[in-house]
């Protein structure tokens, strides 16, 4: 039986990939955890692409004090536009997914504890290819990256995170 976070991570993602904002829209979902194989880069001919895994530092943890825990995710978006508005309708259409998914608590049982759920500030980057000769490189934009985290936010009894 998984335990709450995976629980809730693949509710997440199970949401997203189902949502009508998304489902036809994404071309790739990079997901860690599901056995993919990441890239070092998303190939422009992938986007629009999903990416999505744990935070590698993660917010601060409950203590004796508080039952809450939090869980961040990282989200990072791909496109092959080379308007700017593209990344920005695409992270508009996640986030419109997520509130949705939050407002049901993505469909999880109260037992699972999440309560809360937030995006944080997102960035925005053009991504770069490399082209030319090895003599002569050259750098050309090929799209956009949008990269935010996404908090999740638990109320458990502290006695059930530390057995």
């Amino acid at each position: 039986m998984a335990n709450f976070l995976t629980t809730a991570r693949l509710a997440v993602i199970a949401h997203l990939q189902a949502h009508d904002n998304l489902k036809d829209y994404v071309r790739r979902w990079y997901l860690y955890g599901s056995g993919d194989h990441l890239p070092l880069d998303v190939a422009k001919s992938d986007c629009p692409a999903f990416e999505m895994g744990p935070a590698q530092k993660q917010p601060r943890p409950a203590t004796n004090a508080s039952s809450d825990f939090y869980y961040r995710l990282n989200f990072r978006l791909h496109s092959s536009g080379f308007d700017v508005a593209d990344i920005e309708e695409f992270f508009t259409r996640t986030t419109t997914a997520l509130a949705e998914g939050e407002a049901t608590r993505f469909g999880l049982a109260a037992a699972n504890g999440l309560y809360l759920a937030d995006a944080g500030e997102v960035e925005v980057a053009r991504k770069f290819e490399e082209a030319g000769t090895p003599e002569e490189s050259i750098f050309r934009a090929v799209g956009w990256t949008a990269s935010f985290p996404y908090t999740l936010r638990f109320r458990r009894d502290p006695s059930e995170l530390n057995p």
